[in-house]
């Protein structure tokens, strides 16, 4: 039971920043089994031509190419906590990185470099809202960084669903729709739409599960 314990909490801990040698096969792992909500996330978004995309913890980077897939020109601004994720992400998007069109940081949603601001045209973020260390404060530097009617998405999971997973007991903090929308209005945002879906995932101890998140998009 000791060991159960301490391996759901391992891999809690690489889900929040990989790391290691199991690094690749743990950022492999998030995209099997996040493709679907991302794919989603990206559909949401009305992205044009030309625009200024960041996003906050891109993992593997395997999500790279349906992005850039969307619209031509497009200019994209990743950041990532991860040392292996960045590195993944790199030989995934070779082409792209050498032509300048994709750029990676080593960086987490509170570091952003403050010369970006009025900069992009959106910012997205799958899955890692759950790791910030202060979401509001976050919300408002990202508000900053938009330009004029720029637009953020935020996926998430169902609070109760998330805490209910084995592995989310410590470094996780699940957020309701009702907070997120709280903390976008008080970070000046307007137009808020949270959207409910469901997807069938798998978990990352492999079992198969119907899942709930929800996908928030908001205007400065």
């Amino acid at each position: 039971m000791k060991e159960d314990k301490r391996t759901t909490r391992e891999l809690g801990a690489q889900l929040r920043c990989p790391s290691g040698p199991d690094a690749s096969a743990v950022g492999d792992l998030m995209f099997a089994s996040n493709a679907e909500m991302i794919s989603r996330t990206i559909d949401q978004m009305n992205i044009q031509p030309d625009e200024h995309i960041l996003e906050i913890g891109f993992g593997s980077g395997k999500h790279l190419p349906y992005l850039f897939s969307k619209v031509k020109n497009l200019h994209y601004y990743g950041l990532e906590i991860s040392t292996a994720m960045i590195k993944q992400a790199e030989q995934c998007n070779q082409a792209r990185i050498a032509s300048g069109e994709a750029q990676l940081f080593h960086s987490s949603v509170d570091r952003i470099d403050p010369k970006w601001e009025n900069t992009f045209h959106r910012c997205f973020a799958v899955n890692s809202i759950y790791f910030w260390d202060d979401p509001l404060q976050s919300l408002q530097h990202i508000y900053d960084l938009l330009n004029a009617n720029g637009e953020i998405t935020l996926t998430f999971i169902e609070k109760e669903f998330g805490e209910a997973l084995p592995f989310t007991d410590t470094g996780f903090r699940f957020v309701s729709p009702l907070q997120v929308h709280d903390w976008l209005e008080k970070a000046k945002f307007k137009m808020i739409k949270i959207t409910d879906f469901l997807d069938a995932a798998s978990s990352k101890d492999g079992k198969k599960l119907n899942r709930p998140y929800h996908i928030a998009q908001a205007f400065k």
